[in-house]
């Protein structure tokens, strides 16, 4: 496995503007630090749980995570969760809590306009999707 230092050299090199973290590893942030590269962190599943449950908990995610790497590494997006309703149905319910507790918490830091947050999903989401206009949801 290369160091983060040599990752981040690479994507340097290859004028890579933006990448997605799906583990919040502290050395490769630290290694983005004053890149100019826009980094994506995603909240893994088997955290969301905890984080769908206690705002305090989302808090100190947050601030552990997030704040202590702002602004010299430049998060720009939190993900929270992979495929959530299709790969873990019983975290589907405190996945919007989870959504609301890390946007207050990036409020409370000051950061929620600087950090956007969002849910990925499967595309199995989406029923029917041509064409587009006739697309609907998949009630899971």
């Amino acid at each position: 496995m290369p160091f983060p230092t040599q990752v981040v050299a690479l994507l340097k090199s290859q004028q890579i503007p933006h990448v997605r973290l799906y583990d919040m590893d502290r050395a490769i942030l630290m290694a983005l630090a004053n890149t100019g590269i826009h980094v994506m962190v995603s909240v893994p599943n088997n955290d969301l749980l905890g984080l769908g449950q206690s705002n305090g908990t989302t808090a100190n995610w947050v601030a552990r995570n997030v704040v202590v790497h702002v602004p010299a590494t430049n998060i720009n997006a939190i993900t929270i969760g992979s495929e959530v309703p299709t790969s873990l149905p019983n975290a589907a319910l405190v996945l919007v809590s989870a959504l609301q507790f890390i946007h207050s918490a990036l409020a409370a830091a000051n950061l929620d306009s600087q950090i956007k947050v969002s849910a990925p999903h499967s595309s199995a989401i989406i029923l029917d999707s041509f064409p587009p206009l006739q697309a609907f949801f998949n009630h899971l």
